[in-house]
This record gives structure tokens, C-alpha cells and sequence, in this order.
């Protein structure tokens, strides 16, 4: 073991050296039915197109744009979360995955108990209306926790940090008895060095624990992962990665919207997941468990109407549609969600094409063109 460990060591700055010539670009969603937290994508996903705001942008015009969203809402053209984001976010903004500030202030106060009846829109009235956009906001203000949590440096000398390391360490299957925060046994986890706090710089808290729900709700994959490369670099392979960086940086590259297209499926895999809790959801790992997404998500259609019958417009909104919006979007499960299949896909990909770590730049763009996909 000791023999394995100095090895993985010398072989960690080949892989940073890899990462930093190449860089890391941001993976999107790709469909992916069958997976652990459930249905990721409603049939009418696939082949359909939904209005996008034009002549208008949102953060300058939020009224006006308010109100062409309702009009589309009402008439059964925007029917999901995701399509509303999509709508929003208006042309030439396809990288974006938040709506803008300025619109999302505004929905608060146009939303709040106290807004002045002035001020409302009379299609404000219809309930369906309301609550998707009173669920749109939900979800904003869970992105901006998220990016908070993000800016959260990881702290040693914070209790709850330390447990969620420690839930980590368990989570490999390692003994509690073992652990500590310096370790050279964190390199199997694929972090670059004896301390994997250094490595949380770009990810922050949020990466901890998006790393450690991995681990749990994966554990299998994870397990497997680790395996992977620890064989790799016993047997004098290349083909091994730092599965803790690869981790990390997936969870930081997520919120940057720099990169890449956000095409409609992955908006609603962000804003249409919803929580599933279990009866035995504390028990599943033997621990009080608190992070998101231990219940299975699943993504909701939420159809306003049968366009092809022309069943368009408030009247015609079935029960079905309405019972479905009783449920909250939980946009965090959404982006746990986002982030465990990506992480999944990018290990599909690896283990079959086996490349070369010094080649992980080249090879990256490959993986990208097969998870960025609009159906």
C-alpha cells in the first residue's frame, strides 16, 4: 500500500500539469434515463421548440418581459420551469443558466404579500400563473446559496466541514478509527496532495459536499472509480485521473456559465427536479444524512395543455397539470442531479477510451460533444 501511495503521488503533478495545459470546460446535462435520483427528462422534451424573449431584455425591461412570459404561460407555450429560464434569458444568453438579478428582484416584489394591487398584472390572478413564478424565484434563491456556498472556503477548524470530511473517509470504506485531516491515503480519492482542503479552493464547501453525496448515493461507481485508477497506476498505466479534482472542478465550471450551450433539457433537469423523500432516509448510510438529493429527484412534466388538440389557454389546464405544480422544484436536487451524471458520463467515457492523462485536454472536448446535447 505504501509502495501504491508514493507512486499516485509522483503521478498527481503529471495529471495537474494535464489539466492546466488542456483546462477544464463545463459539461451539461446529457439524457440519462435510468439513473439513481430517478426520471431526469419529460417526454415532450424531445423535439419541441419554446418561445424565447426577443426585442426585450429581461434585466432592463423586466415588466414588459413579465408580461410576455405570462402570455406564453397562459397559452400553454411555456410549460416548465426550464422553458421559462429559457424564455428569460432571451437570444444570444444560451450559456446563461440564471435568470437576471434585476428580473428576479422585481418577480419578488411583484409576488410579495404586500405589492401594491396597482402594480399586479391582472393575469397575476390566474393561480397556476403565480406559482410557477413564485417557484422560479424559489429556485433563483437556492442558485444563490449555492454560489455562496461555493465562495465558502473549506475551514479545519469548523465542525461541520470536519464531518463532512469525515463522512467522506467513511464513505470509501475506510475505518473511522483511521482518519485524519492530513493524510496520504486522500490521494486514492484522487486529491493532489496530503491535505484536501487545498484542493477545495476552486469549489468550496459546496464541492465537499457535492463529492461526498457522489459517494454516497454512488457508491458503487465511486468505489469503482477509485479502483480504477488505483490498478492503473500499480499495473505502470496512464490511463488513471484524480477523481476528487475531476469532482471539484465539475461543481465550480457549473455555476461559471462561461463555456457551453445550456440547451433546454439541462434548464430542466436544473429547475424541474423535485424531492422525493424516503421513509428510511436517515438509516441509508447508518448516519443522520442532511445533504440534498438523498431522496430520489425526478423531473416533472408539467404540460399546460395538448397543443396538438388545441387545448390551449387558462380554461382548458387539466387537474393533472395544477396537482403536478403542488409540488416544489428543488433546484438544488436539480444541480446534485446535474452534477452526479456528468461525473457518471465522464467515467463511461474514460473507462472505454482509456486515454492518456497527459492527453486529459485533448480528450476532454470529446466527452463534452457527447453530453452537451439538446434531446
Amino acid at each position: 500500500m505504501t509502495s501504491f501511495l508514493h507512486s499516485l503521488a509522483d503521478h498527481v503533478s503529471l495529471f495537474t500539469m494535464a489539466v492546466a495545459m488542456g483546462g477544464i470546460a463545463v459539461f451539461i446535462y446529457h439524457a440519462h434515463r435510468g439513473g439513481k435520483l430517478g426520471k431526469l427528462l419529460p417526454s415532450s422534451c424531445r423535439g419541441r421548440r419554446s418561445p424565447v424573449l426577443n426585442g426585450v431584455v429581461a434585466g432592463q425591461q423586466p415588466e414588459m418581459a413579465t408580461r410576455k412570459a405570462i402570455h406564453h404561460i397562459m397559452h400553454g407555450e411555456i410549460a416548465t420551469l426550464g422553458e421559462l429560464v429559457y424564455f428569460f434569458r432571451g437570444v444570444g444568453n444560451e450559456k446563461k443558466i440564471f435568470i437576471d438579478p434585476v428580473l428576479l428582484s422585481y418577480l419578488q416584489r411583484l409576488l410579495a404579500a404586500d405589492a401594491p394591487p396597482d402594480a399586479i398584472p391582472p393575469e397575476l390572478q390566474d393561480a397556476h400563473v403565480r406559482k410557477m413564478l413564485c417557484q422560479l424565484c424559489h429556485c433563483s434563491e437556492q442558485a444563490t446559496r449555492l454560489k455562496m456556498e461555493r465562495a465558502t472556503s473549506f475551514d479545519a477548524e469548523n465542525p461541520e466541514h470536519m464531518r463532512l470530511l469525515r463522512e467522506l473517509w467513511a464513505a470509501a470504506g475506510k475505518l473511522p478509527a483511521d482518519f485524519s485531516h492530513r493524510s496520504d491515503k486522500w490521494v486514492e480519492f484522487g486529491f493532489q496532495g496530503l491535505d484536501p482542503a487545498t484542493d477545495f479552493r476552486g469549489g468550496g464547501v459546496l464541492a465537499l459536499r457535492q463529492f461526498l453525496h457522489f459517494a454516497q448515493t454512488h457508491n458503487a461507481e465511486f468505489k469503482e472509480m477509485m479502483a480504477f485508477n488505483k490498478r492503473a497506476i500499480a499495473a505502470g498505466e496512464h490511463s488513471w485521473y484524480l477523481l476528487a479534482v475531476v469532482s471539484i472542478q465539475f461543481t465550480a465550471q457549473l455555476l461559471l456559465q462561461q463555456d457551453h450551450t445550456f440547451f433546454l433539457p439541462q434548464l430542466e433537469v436544473l429547475y424541474d427536479t423535485i424531492r422525493r423523500e424516503e421513509e428510511d432516509n436517515e438509516k441509508k448510510f447508518g448516519v443522520t444524512v442532511r445533504h440534498v438529493g438523498d431522496a430520489r429527484a425526478e423531473v416533472v412534466e408539467r404540460s399546460c395543455g395538448n397543443k396538438e388538440k388545441g387545448e390551449t389557454g387558462g380554461g382548458n389546464r387539466s387537474k393533472a397539470v395544477r396537482t403536478q405544480w403542488s409540488e416544489k422544484s428543488d433546484f438544488e436536487v436539480g444541480f446534485y442531479l446535474l452534477h452526479h451524471q456528468l461525473l457518471l458520463h465522464f467515467k463511461t467515457c474514460w473507462h472505454r477510451d482509456l486515454p492518456h492523462v497527459m492527453e486529459y485536454g485533448n480528450y476532454m472536448p470529446t466527452v463534452f460533444r457527447s453530453f452537451f446535447v439538446q434531446a
